[in-house]
């Protein structure tokens, strides 16, 4: 795993836009797996506006391919805290996988929605039921994006239990649409935007699970938690205070946003940005988790409360 380098460009510009920062004498090292993303740029804004600094905290941030690789290491114990999807969160604890959610991370609020179910500008397809016996890309088998459509096809009139879907990265779903390799694809912003040339929003999948509903997390196993409770819980201040400044300061945060992914300063401003949790939505999980067993994705209904509720977060 590699060092990330993609905080090194915000220095500049957090200092022009974060609040004045209190540093501990003698900060704790936290070492955290995270993904370059818009999803996960509550991280940036924590590390660059010195919001772990402020709750005596030096972060080690390491960028890594995706949640699963974030996930190994910690349960490795090579990193500490990584990023998680909440169902894949439930899918391991299903398995035995001792972890913890310390702070939760991205918020879908349908208002700015922020995922979209796309199709050629050339499709037929102009109805969910027309999605009947088609197929459809997401990022991920049997993950939110899977359990979200799913849920918005039924909810529109279609059968969702007719569709094959297939697993594709982001940024291969606008050129598998072109080819008719598929017959829609899922994205989340800001690649809805990349993609919007020869393409069409069918619907706000989302919508399947509910209006507002925290997606995923920043995990840690049970073992970690128990010998750090303290540290935990400085993580969470750490990473409420910089969701509620970043909901806030859009405009400012698009700059290390794009210097995190490469991605167009431009296109993030055009884009729909994600909201981060600053209070649990425990109806809207619960929608999360009844959706996911509803729909093959976890093998028992779980209680959002029970799963996600721990010494920290409650």
């Amino acid at each position: 795993m590699l060092r990330s380098s993609f905080l090194a460009g915000s220095s500049a510009c957090a200092a022009a836009f974060m609040p004045l920062r209190s540093m501990a004498a003698t900060p704790e090292l936290i070492r955290v797996a995270t993904v370059p993303a818009d999803s996960s740029s509550d991280m940036l804004v924590a590390q660059g506006g010195g919001f772990f600094q402020r709750n005596g905290l030096t972060p080690q941030i390491d960028s890594v391919a995706n949640g699963n690789v974030a996930v190994s290491s910690v349960v490795s114990g090579s990193m500490d805290i990584g990023a998680i999807n909440l169902i894949s969160f439930a899918q391991g604890r299903e398995r035995g996988v001792p972890l913890e959610i310390i702070a939760l991370g991205a918020e879908y609020n349908t208002a700015s929605a922020t995922a979209a179910l796309l199709v050629a500008a050339d499709s037929g397809i102009t109805h969910a039921s027309d999605l009947n016996g088609k197929t459809v890309a997401v990022n991920e088998l049997k993950g939110t994006a899977q359990v979200s459509t799913m849920a918005w096809v039924d909810m529109n009139g279609g059968d969702a239990s007719t569709i094959k879907f297939v697993e594709l990265p982001f940024r291969s779903v606008s050129d598998a649409l072109a080819a008719h390799r598929i017959d829609a694809g899922f994205l989340t912003e800001p690649f809805v935007t990349m993609a919007a040339e020869g393409n069409r929003i069918l619907g706000k999948p989302y919508d399947g699970i509910g209006p507002r509903f925290s997606i995923s997390g920043w995990c840690c196993t049970s073992a970690w938690l128990a010998a750090n409770l303290d540290t935990a819980r400085r993580f969470h201040t750490a990473m409420h205070q910089a969701a509620i400044y970043a909901n806030q300061h859009q405009s400012e945060t698009a700059v290390i946003v794009s210097d995190a992914t490469k991605i167009d300063l431009a296109v993030m401003k055009a884009s729909a940005r994600w909201l981060f949790t600053d209070q649990p939505n425990w109806a809207g999980l619960q929608k999360l988790f009844d959706a996911g067993y509803k729909f093959g994705a976890l093998p028992t209904q779980e209680s959002a409360k029970t799963l996600l509720t721990n010494s920290v977060l409650s």
